[in-house]
């Protein structure tokens, strides 16, 4: 016999948390030791709300569409609004021109079609972590869904955040961590690279920080940051999750299965409303996509020839990413079937060599996880295919494979410590900042030396700083950019500047492998002036 018990928090909205327990006793009751065990049960904080699945009318009406699902999905009682009306009311209210929805153009547009029962407001943070934890704690108080800017690239890209659950209540915790998150993804069934239309997407709490980016269009007041538009608490805090492995050993196609069965059990997959579906469906041969860097096995469930739903997984833990319910089954292209298609494009006979693999980057060609392309090699011509059969003949540019590279910091010389004879010897720091693939948010900073001061004057032989440190560790793909600026400290004047050092390197990583110091090139990068620098790039 299945017991449901309902754990609820009274000082929220009344949002049950579901556990079954399950009694054997002939008598079905419940005996006491099951309630201890019960008690003992770690209860996570989940808000489920209900909100249709709309696509989105035009190639660049996500924020629209979302807008106007978030407004039917009210807990008081929604409103339904044409999404042309929608879109005419954000383009009334933007503030700025190089969105084709921003923020204000969206919180506008649903105060002053639908004005819900507070109001709504712009949120955007440094973090991903505080604005999910935003999201999370208004979520659990006022029980409304939260339009979220997922990432602009190429575009803006709005969806609608209808579920969460975090390990414990955030109305009462400052951190919490992130379990689980469920969209409505307003694709267009119109749109060849979201061929699914509208898709509800559920993710565990590391996938979802490994897609949710920030917004990167140079110009907005939001460039660099995560945005949302929701409503604000009334303290700071973070929603945590673990990092998602990117790189390692791929799992088998048998291994993927048996996680996807495990997952579908372990977060009850099938007894969620967008999911039912997967307790007739059945597993299909596993797609592994993006298989050195970042790789995923997407697993489509068929109730015939179609997937009504897919589950993604880590290709190298076997991770629960996240799960997909399509508004239109997805017929996915088998190897040979692109392998075919590559072959009759390019009116081959019995080529020497083919070959092909599934890659994802979001880009034009391709925007959804669901939706990989097919690279297919034929001999040495290269084609991508997307999953509807629609070939691309230009080979993505920014599909690269990413490598480890390390930069160490060896020695600095010094050529002009800035004081005068009188003062004696310079008393010298430096800070370098390295940047991968002009990515801001994941540059590293360092300080030399880490406390103090480098006591060093400008005279032959002893003006050498000695050094032996990495000043950058990490995974790039095709650019790295290195600062190096220094100065003088003076007590009683102000500081001397001294030039600043810098480089950008581009490209493939492999090619940078080396050493790099004074009068190993004839316009020499690493002599600035009033100082040298040697250092060395390792690339594995």
């Amino acid at each position: 016999m299945d017991i449901i018990i309902f754990v609820i928090d009274a000082t929220i909205n009344p949002l049950p948390l579901i556990y079954h327990l399950h009694a054997h006793n002939k008598n079905n009751s419940i005996k006491d030791k099951n309630i201890k065990k019960l008690k003992k049960l770690k209860m996570s904080n989940e808000v489920i709300l209900m909100v249709p699945c709309h696509s989105k009318e035009a190639m660049n009406w996500s924020g629209p569409a979302t807008a106007q699902m978030i407004m039917e999905g009210y807990p008081s009682g929604g409103c339904s609004v044409l999404q042309e009306n929608v879109n005419n009311e954000i383009q009334t209210n933007k503030a700025e021109m190089m969105w084709n929805a921003d923020p204000k153009g969206m919180e506008k547009a649903m105060e002053n079609l639908c004005p819900p029962a507070g109001g709504w407001s712009i949120y955007h943070k440094a973090t991903p972590e505080e604005l999910m934890y935003w999201v999370a704690r208004w979520m659990t108080i006022n029980a409304y869904p939260v339009a979220l800017v997922k990432d602009t690239d190429p575009g803006e890209h709005w969806v609608v955040i209808k579920r969460i659950r975090t390990d414990v209540n955030p109305t009462t915790a400052t951190t919490v961590n992130l379990e689980l998150v469920e969209i409505n993804d307003p694709g267009s069934i119109s749109d060849p690279v979201d061929p699914a239309g509208c898709t509800s997407i559920v993710f565990s709490g590391s996938a979802w920080y490994s897609q949710f980016q920030s917004v990167t269009l140079p110009g907005s007041a939001y460039n660099g940051e995560y945005v949302a538009v929701i409503e604000p608490p009334e303290v700071k805090g973070r929603a945590l999750a673990v990092k998602e492995v990117m790189k390692g050993r791929v799992i088998t196609s048998k291994e993927a299965l048996k996680y996807a069965a495990k997952w579908i059990k372990e977060y009850k997959l099938d007894e969620m409303e967008s999911y039912r579906i997967l307790k007739e469906a059945k597993p299909s041969k596993p797609l592994l996509v993006n298989e050195k860097f970042g790789g995923y096995y997407i697993i489509p469930f068929t109730t015939s020839e179609s997937a009504p739903v897919a589950i993604i997984v880590n290709a190298y833990t076997g991770g629960f990413q996240e799960a997909g319910a399509f508004g239109t089954p997805v017929k996915y292209m088998s190897k040979e079937n692109a392998v075919k298609t590559a072959i009759k494009y390019l009116r081959e006979g019995k080529p020497e060599e083919a070959k092909a693999e599934l890659i994802f980057k979001r880009g034009k060609q391709t925007s959804n996880r669901y939706f990989p392309l097919w690279k297919v090699t034929i001999d040495d011509r290269v084609l991508q295919i997307n999953q509807s059969g629609k070939i691309f003949t230009k080979e993505l540019p920014h599909v690269t494979t990413k490598k480890k590279v390390r930069v160490i910091l060896d020695q600095i010389r010094i050529l002009d410590d800035k004081d005068l004879c009188i003062k004696g010897k310079g008393e010298l720091v430096f800070r370098s900042v390295v940047t991968p693939d002009n990515d801001r948010k994941q540059c590293q900073i360092t300080i030399l030396p880490e406390s103090g001061v480098y006591h060093v004057g400008d005279i032959p032989g002893e003006n050498v700083i000695k050094i032996g440190k990495p000043i950058f560790e990490g995974w790039l793909a095709n650019s790295l950019e290195i600062v190096i600026t220094g100065r003088d400290v003076d007590f009683f004047t102000p500081d001397d500047e001294l030039r600043r050092y810098r480089r950008t390197f581009k490209g493939n990583p492999s090619d940078w492998a080396g050493k790099y110091f004074p009068t190993d090139e004839y316009k020499d990068k690493e002599d600035v002036g009033d100082w040298e620098v040697w250092y060395r790039i390792e690339v594995e």
